[in-house]
């Protein structure tokens, strides 16, 4: 298995670790990537051997290759592509190599219908429900994503969310913003919203620690999430949204923006800011009618049981 999604532990990583994990239970996995990703073991539990990426078998019984960002032949007797989202430049020759495409959400499938011709096979993404739990909720917002922002990539738009919160009108309501903080570029950009943010209820949280950001979410009400705003290119928005599923498992009501396969099982979306702030206050205005539990059954159907069989089926395919 070939990966190229490496950097932050975010939700492409993390699936991508996942589906290794299922493949090393049923074959003998040679996974390909940067030594760097041996943390995943540390992080997530995954017991995954680790190659360099270019120390190849040569022709493999099955040969798959993990990347968004990146597209090469096939180089095995069967060979399995495994994008979040095709990119409408790979060549179609090039994709033609593979027997098999799978994929995380209906949203991806379509565009690789529109792109390719090609029908893909849908793995979706899990977790663990164990590992989170609900706790007694606070006046919380919570926003978690890394803090950056540059051309062509998936900023979660912190900074519009921190004005969207300035004018919530909510004086009880805080807001804490989690999330990696990788390189110089990442740390300007999370000092600018520490400047616009310095008069208002905001916390920051600067590469949280794991169990912390789960006790956070465990109080949280809210879940805002603004990946997809301002963006036009559907390769830039929110995928599916590994994120929502912690979210919704830890009894956090989710408000997302309304593009991007997270469509597909969050039960609250916004076009705009003001839709934002409208939903968020309806919803503090209305008794929580069990809805915690309720998100925490929808997020404990995807499971890692669930993603094996999944898996499982669209490589017998």
């Amino acid at each position: 298995m070939f990966n190229s999604h490496t950097g932050a532990i975010g939700g492409g990583e993390l699936w991508g670790y996942q589906l290794a994990s299922v493949l090393n239970k049923h074959y003998d996995l040679r996974l390909y990537s940067l030594p760097g990703d041996i943390r995943f073991n540390k992080y997530y539990d995954f017991q995954i051997p680790f190659f360099g990426r270019t120390a190849f078998i040569s022709n493999p019984d099955l040969y798959v290759h993990y990347s968004t960002h990146v597209i090469d032949k096939g180089k095995g007797k069967k060979n399995v592509l495994i994008t979040c989202f095709p990119k409408k430049e790979w060549p179609k020759e090039i994709v033609e190599t593979y027997d098999t495409i799978i994929t995380l959400s209906r949203y991806s499938a379509n565009y690789i219908k529109a792109y390719w011709d090609k029908k893909a096979r849908l793995v979706h993404p899990a977790i663990d429900i164990r590992n989170y739990q609900i706790a007694s909720k606070e006046d919380l917002i919570i926003s978690v994503s890394r803090f950056f922002k540059e051309p062509g990539g998936q900023s979660k738009n912190q900074l519009e969310l921190i004005e969207a919160f300035r004018h919530l009108n909510s004086g009880e309501l805080k807001l804490a913003l989690a999330g990696a903080v990788l390189t110089p570029q990442d740390q300007n950009y999370f000092d600018l919203c520490k400047e616009k943010a310095k008069d208002l209820r905001v916390e920051f949280y600067p590469n949280i620690e794991r169990t912390e950001l789960k006790t956070l979410l465990s109080k949280a009400k809210y879940f805002w999430h603004a990946n997809g705003y301002g963006r036009t290119d559907p390769y830039e928005v929110e995928h599916f949204g590994i994120v929502y599923l912690e979210a919704m498992a830890s009894g956090c009501i989710p408000i997302g923006f309304e593009t991007g396969g997270s469509k597909e099982f969050i039960p609250f979306t916004f076009k705009d800011f003001d839709q934002l702030q409208k939903i968020t206050l309806e919803l503090e205005a209305q008794a929580s009618n069990g809805l915690p539990s309720k998100l925490r059954y929808i997020a404990s159907e995807y499971s890692m049981e669930r993603m094996e069989k999944e898996l499982l089926r669209a490589l017998d395919n």
